[in-house]
């Protein structure tokens, strides 16, 4: 009851004890607004940790549909090697989410 919202950073990379506290923090309220994530379960790194990205995808499905946001606008990388990217995971990832690139390909 102390916390009245609970973010989450690289969720990605949280194992199943750490979604427990998670969990536990926010009590009923997870589905109400607390708790916000942050995180890309393409980027998961520490499974030597036990970090699962199936412990964000269930803490993410575990919000109402309407409090998700995905992130797929790339500010970052070419055209080109987002299709490359896409191409490659698309069948790679359960629920992949093709990245968009926020402008059109600049030669230089």
């Amino acid at each position: 009851a102390r916390f009245t919202h609970v973010l989450v950073d690289e969720v990605q990379d949280t194992d199943p004890v750490q979604a427990e506290i998670v969990r536990a923090l926010c009590g009923a309220a997870l589905r109400h607004g607390k708790l916000f994530l942050v995180g890309d379960i393409k980027q998961s790194i520490y499974r030597f940790r036990r970090a699962d990205p199936e412990v964000f995808r269930g803490l993410r499905d575990e919000l109402p549909a309407p409090g998700r946001l995905s992130l797929t606008k790339n500010f970052r990388s070419q055209p080109a090697i987002l299709d490359f990217v896409n191409f490659l995971f698309h069948d790679e990832f359960p629920q992949y989410e093709p990245l968009e690139p926020f402008r059109a390909e600049q030669l230089s």
